[in-house]
């Protein structure tokens, strides 16, 4: 027999486990799963994943040998998918789990001879098509792969769909980041409703991202505008105290209740009554005036953290030395507003 050309080879890399969709109860017959189930010859690995996927790590005694095992609490699975090692499919004939006495592609046998299962009735056809997704968990301290084997095929189909769509996103780089879902679907079988999984590799990357720059977008295409992630609490009390009312307050809010008993009764707007001795005196007199919004906010928020009207007028001259608001500093207003705040926290 001619040795194999090498550029025939398929690259595969070494493992260091299995990702599981079922097990065996204790009668023998499979039973599918709704969580990942790992196993390796490696306990610590398994170890490890427990820690990150939940679960519990034990001994398995699998058909090649002990080995460990933990059935995670997660149907998904963070994964690196490798574009040169990570996907296989063929036919297989095995008597036993190690032991494959056929393989092929649907055509030709390993050996370059014409497929026993195309001479053979179809009712004879031993052969059943294997999907083999190789992935890394990075998390784990091993660099070998994991491999997910499926039989159906649901994934045969639907895996090599996104092999196609990870080779066109690796563009070069030997990993993509991926999810490995398990998803549960129904079918028909023989007129029964049955139930199944299959393995899903969705790899973690939007189409936007692959349509940039925009001039590649199709015609007609207008991208979702990116929604804001919030306004701080500095930018909405800054834009509470300059925005316009455009409705009437629920409450009527007076123009200054704490104001001098013998100032105006009111003043022209853009004009200011001149400081008094006090307003001169004080060392945060000299600083901008509030703005009308300001002073109603301070009103509201006394009425809110319930500051009557004599506790707000001393709060007032205590922070700008005078009783009236008409020529109050913003230095004071904030310092106004942080011993309403404080009132309120001493109390309870």
């Amino acid at each position: 027999m001619s040795p194999v050309p090498l550029i025939e080879i398929q690259r595969r890399l070494a493992e260091a486990g299995r990702i599981r969709m079922g097990e065996k109860t204790e009668k023998g017959a499979p039973k599918r799963l709704t969580t990942w189930r790992i196993t390796s010859p490696t306990e610590e690995l398994i170890e490890q994943a427990a820690k990150l996927y939940g679960g519990k790590a034990k001994p398995w005694a699998s058909p090649t040998g002990p080995q460990f095992e933990v059935v995670t609490e997660t149907s998904e699975l963070p994964v690196l998918v490798m574009p040169s090692y990570s996907f296989r499919q063929g036919y297989e004939y095995r008597t036993s789990p190690t032991r494959v006495e056929r393989r092929c592609d649907g055509i030709e046998m390993d050996d370059g001879s014409p497929c026993l299962c195309n001479a053979e009735p179809d009712e004879d056809d031993k052969c059943a098509l294997l999907t083999r997704l190789t992935v890394a968990l990075p998390e784990l301290t091993t660099m070998l792969g994991w491999r997910c084997e499926s039989k159906g095929d649901n994934a045969a189909r639907e895996l090599l769909a996104s092999m196609d769509l990870v080779q066109g996103v690796a563009g070069g780089r030997p990993f993509v980041p991926a999810r490995l879902r398990i998803v549960e679907r129904m079918g028909n079988k023989d007129g029964q409703t049955v139930r199944f999984v299959v393995p899903v590799i969705d790899p973690s990357v939007r189409y936007a991202e692959l349509l940039e720059p925009q001039s590649q977008l199709p015609a007609g295409y207008t991208p979702v505008p990116q929604r804001a992630v919030g306004t701080s609490m500095a930018e909405g009390l800054a834009a509470a105290e300059t925005q316009t009312l455009t409705r009437t307050p629920r409450v009527t809010l007076p123009d200054d209740d704490v104001d001098d008993p013998g100032a105006e009764p009111s003043r022209q707007a853009g004009t200011s009554a001149a400081p008094t001795a006090a307003d001169t005196t004080h060392p945060v007199s000299s600083a901008p005036v509030i703005s009308q919004a300001q002073r109603r906010r301070m009103f509201a928020l006394a009425r809110e953290h319930g500051v009557d009207d004599a506790a707000l007028r001393r709060m007032v001259k205590s922070a700008s030395g005078s009783e009236s608001t008409a020529q109050m500093g913003v230095s004071a207003y904030e310092a106004v507003c942080g011993l309403i705040e404080a009132k309120e926290k001493v109390e309870a």
